[in-house]
């Protein structure tokens, strides 16, 4: 089972390569359909899977801002 700081640290990733075009095909669809164990990572998943595609500027910093707020976490910053 993936820990917290693990499950964060993915939410991150997909987060940033999804914004950069280099996550694979079916990656950025299958982390906003799939729900995460640990629920502040789920909830950053769906307010992920809440921005309005294609992203615009204001969608781009709110991932941005998600990624962020992921990556405090799986560094042991918390929230």
């Amino acid at each position: 089972m993936k820990t917290q700081q693990e499950e964060a640290a993915y939410a991150a990733r997909v987060i940033r390569t999804f914004l950069d075009e280099t996550c694979g095909s079916y990656d950025w669809d299958d982390f906003t359909s799939c729900s995460l164990r640990d629920l502040l990572i789920d909830s950053i998943r769906l307010r992920a899977s809440d921005v309005d595609l294609p992203v615009d500027a204001d969608g781009k910093r709110e991932l941005l801002a998600l990624a962020d707020e992921a990556e405090r976490i799986a560094t042991g910053g918390g929230t």
